[in-house]
């Protein structure tokens, strides 16, 4: 009887962990999780796949902005990048990718996320690359 009442008070435990409330009891997206999910092909210049992304725009050689199809708040986010390996013609190798951090300096309208593709040591349109953004 132990083992059934200790294992369903974990359960619980683990289960009201999932959320985060406020003091309002307002529920909302366990700390952790992906507010945004992409990726870019650079060659087609197309989003593959993604998850709360309204568009993507290059303004510059190697500088992308993400307008997030819902707002994203740049004080509590996470941003994980990653240049793709390509052997697509342009370049055999995959290339370096940086997100900027929006909340000290950005090129691109206020609201969107900015990423930065360099290959060769300067910025290049040629590398496609993910992002997850958690918050």
């Amino acid at each position: 009887m132990k083992k059934i009442v200790l294992g369903a008070l974990c359960c619980a435990l683990i289960g009201g962990a999932a959320w985060a409330g406020d003091a309002a009891g307002k529920r909302g997206p366990r700390p952790g999780a992906v507010v945004l999910e992409l990726y870019y092909n650079a060659k087609t210049a197309t989003i593959t796949r993604s998850y709360n992304v309204a568009n993507v725009s290059s303004i510059a050689q190697g500088t992308y902005c993400i307008t997030p199809t819902n707002p994203v708040d740049p004080n509590k986010i996470y941003p994980a990048g990653s240049a793709e390996y390509l052997n697509n013609g342009w370049y055999p190798y995959a290339g370096y990718v940086s997100w900027q951090d929006t909340t000290v300096a950005t090129d691109c309208a206020a609201g969107d996320l900015e990423v930065k593709t360099i290959y060769g040591g300067g910025p290049q349109n040629a590398i496609s690359f993910s992002l997850l953004v958690f918050e």
